[in-house]
């Protein structure tokens, strides 16, 4: 039998969509079984770097009342306790004491929170999330380093933000980025888990 498909050049991929080839081939059982292989690895390689290729330059921006709707969806995949209810996110966007910032590249591909106090230089980082499948791709670092810009430009000189003890990627992500632990707090989410309080000087 004969077997056709699109032979790609991976390297080509960042020019266009177009840079293949038809090629057949006439094969038996052993062959047939190989080209199905090399076509699934071909989509998994595709789907990898369209997820790059989406996250690699995100807009950040402030939310609007229109992106009601995909933080919360997002809210609720990314967090099992502790969300941010929709009234909370339309309250907050529309208030002066808290900025909500997105990442988007045609979807929403995250958020951060963070609030400001009256009469305080410092701001408290409440919240990151990032779509599941655009972890990984520093979209996180990236929704931190706007969150913190946000709140210099506010007047703020340090950030506080709490994380669970547990949660050993969040740990490095802010360790790395100048956080240093300043306390514990028990019990501090909905199901009973303890919470590590960090800072850094802006």
């Amino acid at each position: 039998m004969y077997t056709c498909g699109i032979l790609w050049r991976l390297g080509h991929l960042r020019h266009g969509w177009n840079s293949g080839s038809i090629v057949c081939h006439s094969v038996g059982d052993a062959g047939v079984r190989k080209y199905e292989r090399v076509q699934l690895l071909f989509r998994v390689a595709l789907r990898r770097f369209a997820i790059t290729a989406v996250t690699s330059h995100p807009h950040i921006r402030s939310a609007r009342a229109s992106d009601l709707d995909a933080l919360v969806e997002l809210e609720h995949h990314t967090f099992t306790t502790d969300r941010i209810s929709r009234a909370q996110y339309r309250r907050h966007i529309a208030g002066a004491t808290a900025a909500v910032l997105v990442a988007e590249n045609h979807d929403l591909l995250g958020s951060a929170v963070v609030f400001f106090r009256r009469n305080s230089d410092g701001a408290r980082l409440y919240s990151v999330a990032v779509s599941h499948h655009t972890r990984g791709q520093g979209l996180g670092d990236t929704l931190v380093d706007a969150a913190e810009k946000a709140a210099r430009q506010r007047g703020s000189r340090r950030i506080f933000l709490e994380v669970r003890h547990n949660n050993a990627g969040a740990i490095r992500l802010y360790e790395r980025r100048g956080y240093v632990r300043i306390g514990t707090i028990p019990a501090f989410y909905e199901d009973g888990e303890d919470a590590w309080r960090y800072e850094k000087t802006l």
